[in-house]
């Protein structure tokens, strides 16, 4: 069962998203926000982006009420997103990935973000409209799962705007932009799908953040995720395993589910390399996995 991350890189949050296993006392590893996704690698260098179904559902506006479909959001033919408030449903404001009308437009209390139109076939012709936020380069984007793609303007116009990086093969380099360097694909499931991290010069078990905009200096090296524990204060980089993935090192084992390379402890006499403590880890099936050393 999959666990909403709200920072690091690489695990979707959502309805529409699957975990890969419960996340024992709030040790996360990721923060993505897809929807449904049509992959579009052949033109955005393994980028996904949302897909957008118009259903004829009668005019819809803000704060209708609405029911949330498996497959359709009945308020997305409108330029909403049906939303949970409170004990129901109703049509809010697309948010950051999020499928959009210019017409309407994005939350716009949600800073910088605006409804840009990304190529599907790689030119004007057919374009999607997503949220997204302004950029030159990807490390202006607020998060390292994500990268600066060219959008269509109203006018025909070209700019650049963030979305959510996804690729193809995990554990494999994966571009960040047309013309950028090479980030690191980390899986988001079990069926093989991944997303785009950028990456930077933290190592394992140095102090890291999933955010790019002070020019990445914090980011964590190839197969490294940026993880933190049940306290969210403290982030720190760990080696990725599993899925056909990389071999954990040392003294670190590939904890199940969690597809994180762990040091073993003893909760009785813990010997944890700073910043990590010891703690114990649970596995989908509520069962007790042992205990290891994670951010605190």
């Amino acid at each position: 069962m999959w666990r909403e991350g709200p920072s690091v890189s690489g695990i979707p949050a959502g309805n529409e998203a699957m975990a890969l296993a419960v996340i024992a006392f709030g040790l996360q590893i990721g923060s993505m926000r897809p929807a449904p996704s049509l992959c579009l690698s052949a033109f955005l260098l393994g980028a996904c982006l949302p897909t957008l179904t118009a259903v004829d559902s009668g005019p819809l506006s803000l704060n209708s009420p609405c029911e949330p479909g498996d497959e359709v959001d009945p308020c997305m033919s409108w330029g909403y997103v049906c939303t949970a408030v409170g004990a129901g449903y109703i049509c809010q404001y697309a948010e950051f990935g999020d499928p959009c009308l210019p017409s309407v437009g994005c939350d716009p209390d949600a800073g910088q973000l605006s409804c840009d139109e990304f190529s599907i076939d790689g030119g004007p012709q057919a374009l999607f409209p997503a949220c997204g936020t302004p950029c030159s380069v990807p490390t202006d984007c607020l998060d390292s799962t994500e990268t600066c793609f060219p959008a269509y303007l109203p006018d025909g116009g070209l700019t650049n705007s963030c979305q959510t990086n996804y690729c193809d093969t995990p554990f494999e380099p994966c571009p960040l932009s047309y013309d950028g360097g090479p980030g690191s694909c980390l899986p988001i499931d079990q069926a093989g799908d991944g997303v785009c991290n950028q990456t930077g010069p933290v190592a394992v078990n140095g102090s890291c953040s999933a955010d790019p905009t002070d020019g990445g200096a914090y980011l964590c090296q190839p197969d490294e995720q940026c993880s933190f524990g049940p306290s969210d204060a403290t982030l720190v980089c760990l080696g990725v395993c599993g899925m056909n993935g990389p071999t954990c090192p040392g003294s670190t084992t590939c904890v199940d589910g969690y597809f994180l390379c762990l040091t073993p402890c003893s909760t009785m006499s813990p010997d944890c390399p700073s910043p990590l403590t010891c703690g114990y880890l649970i596995g989908d099936d509520g069962m007790s996995l042992g205990s290891f050393c994670t951010p605190p």
